[in-house]
């Protein structure tokens, strides 16, 4: 699934006219797989930082599909500091899921077993403080 990932990337690179960072990503993957393609993309936006904007929300989305929790929660804490726009979409990513504790029991298996539904999952909800303050993530 991961190759199938990488090339649906690259696909949309070239739809988008980015041949060169198409055949970029594609080096990277034959070097060291899917996980040389995400810190690719990483070094990418780092580029792309130094020249303009990019939402510390593409970071925090990058760190995270890294597993980076301090950077990933570093770039989420300055996206709500921003008012990022696309802070609405974070809990609909399970790639953020990692950044919070487990509760008690596992998120997937309750006291008689394992959940029958992937609808039993507790999704991830962002809730921020109307005053300021930190991103707090909580179950609900």
């Amino acid at each position: 699934m991961e190759k199938e990932s990488e090339q649906e990337s690259e696909r949309n690179l070239q739809i988008m006219g980015e041949k060169e960072l198409a055949a970029q990503e594609q080096r990277a993957f034959h070097r060291g797989g899917f996980h040389a393609t995400l810190e690719w993309n990483l070094s990418v936006y780092q580029q792309r930082a130094a020249r303009r904007y990019v939402s510390p929300i593409d970071f925090a989305l990058a760190y995270a599909q890294l597993r980076r929790k301090e950077e990933t929660l570093r770039y989420l804490e300055q996206a709500y500091e921003e008012h990022a726009p696309d802070m609405v979409w974070v809990q609909g990513f399970p790639d953020f899921d990692f950044v919070h504790p487990e509760p008690p029991l596992s998120r997937h298996h309750k006291k008689d077993g394992p959940s029958t539904s992937v609808l039993s999952r507790r999704p991830l909800n962002v809730l921020v403080k109307r005053f300021g303050g930190p991103v707090e993530f909580v179950y609900r």
